[in-house]
């Protein structure tokens, strides 16, 4: 068959009963890889679970201001988030497993929102929300376990790099506020201007160290 140049024509295939015989997949069992006690390399021996409880209120009005149509809505979410971690510190391979760490965190959130529209003519609208948000930290940034590896050879004195997340970190948090003009015309044209303010209350981050 003839192919564009640089069209790829073979690829590479795993020995997959090597694949069975190193980590051994055809065990037919639930979860050994999440499970501490069961991994190969337990520098891996991390598990996270995570429970979002949350439930919201709402209220819708159309309604009028100053003779004109004003509509839009006001609510409130409440969100419980439950954490509960186990990880292994000085993990290795061949299934050696650190000091094993469990820790829990339990935050709620009380989170109001609200979005108002104006209509100041037929083709002229003012739009304004305002909302508090979260955003919770991936799961691989919660596990209490660590993670080494050498930077450079020993020779050369140079000291291993450790990765550790933390269970207790708090979601992302931020207040948001927006308003727009919009001004319609024709039967598909729009002019808008638009402003937004975003505090961020809670911003997680990752740092680098020596120890």
């Amino acid at each position: 068959v003839n192919v564009q140049p640089g069209t790829p024509t073979s690829f590479f295939v795993p020995d997959l009963n090597k694949f069975i015989n190193a980590f051994g997949i055809d065990c037919n069992c639930i979860n050994q890889f999440s499970d501490y006690r069961l991994v190969t390399d337990g520098r891996n021996a991390n598990r996270v679970s995570e429970r979002d409880l949350s439930g919201f209120f709402q209220v819708d009005f159309n309604t009028y201001l100053l003779g004109r149509p004003f509509r839009g809505n006001i609510g409130v979410r409440v969100a419980n988030t439950d954490v509960a971690a186990t990880g292994s510190v000085g993990g290795a391979g061949n299934g050696v497993i650190g000091v094993v760490v469990t820790a829990n965190n339990n935050y709620t959130d009380v989170l109001p929102s609200t979005n108002l529209v104006w209509t100041f003519s037929p083709d002229f609208l003012i739009r304004f929300a305002a909302s508090k948000v979260i955003a919770r930290p991936q799961l691989s940034s919660l596990t209490p376990g660590t993670t080494a590896f050498p930077t450079g050879l020993p020779a050369n004195g140079s000291a291993p790099a450790i990765t550790v997340g933390n269970p207790a970190l708090k979601p992302f948090r931020a207040d948001n506020f927006d308003l727009s003009f919009e001004r319609y015309f024709g039967k598909n044209g729009l002019i808008s201007v638009a402003f937004f303010l975003k505090n961020l209350a809670n911003f997680p981050q990752q740092t680098a160290g020596e120890v």
